[in-house]
């Protein structure tokens, strides 16, 4: 909370007549939300010290915006179970990060990887988001930035197209590890080769 709060004190701070920027990380499937907490405070740690004159480290707002849709790890669970129906043990250790994708997880990957944004998108969730985004660029004249992780890029691709033709370029998209098969605003996206989130048919490529 005191974090948190440190954030909001920052962007109330930020002097008049400087452009604002709220960063949102956005999650992606199997992520908690302490998890999803973690992960927007190694962002802005991340990105703070990287801020340059002329833009003002007061003048940037970090947050999170948290979706609970966890269709796509349901998805696979099923998957898998349809391929081996003994031993889970490969299964979790995988998702455990403990091993890498044997031959059957990958095939349980690529059985579910012809993804439609639409099977994976909550309504409630997205309804939230873009609102929460329409009144932090409408009403705090803020420029919003999503870093959108794994399944969390599809909630900033759905976002950007809603907003961008009511808004323009106060809203973009970074993604990372993304199983989409475009970043809204044509933003950039960084996918590690080791990461089969690009094995999915039609994401964008890996390309670290």
């Amino acid at each position: 909370l005191i974090l948190l709060s440190a954030s909001q004190i920052f962007a109330q701070t930020c002097p008049e007549g400087e452009p604002k920027t709220k960063m949102y990380f956005v999650n992606g499937v199997d992520n908690a939300r302490e998890d999803t907490l973690k992960s927007y405070l190694a962002l802005e740690d991340a990105v703070s010290p990287k801020i340059e004159p002329p833009r003002k480290l007061e003048c940037i707002e970090f947050f999170y915006s948290y979706n609970q849709n966890n269709l796509l790890f349901l998805d696979l669970v099923e998957s898998y179970g349809q391929l081996v129906s003994s031993s889970f043990t490969d299964f979790w250790r995988f998702f455990a990060r403990l091993i890498s994708a044997n031959d059957r997880i990958e095939q349980a990957l690529l059985q579910i990887f012809s993804v439609d944004r639409q099977s994976y998108v909550s309504d409630d969730d997205l309804h939230e988001f873009v609102d929460e985004y329409y009144e932090q660029i409408t009403n705090q004249d803020k420029t919003v930035i999503l870093v959108s992780h794994s399944q969390g890029n599809f909630y900033a691709n759905e976002s950007y197209r809603l907003l961008s033709p009511l808004i323009g370029s106060k809203i973009k998209v970074v993604a990372v590890a993304t199983p989409d098969n475009h970043v809204g605003g044509d933003g950039p996206h960084t996918t590690l080769f080791a990461d089969l989130i690009w094995t999915i048919v039609g994401a964008l490529s890996s390309n670290v």
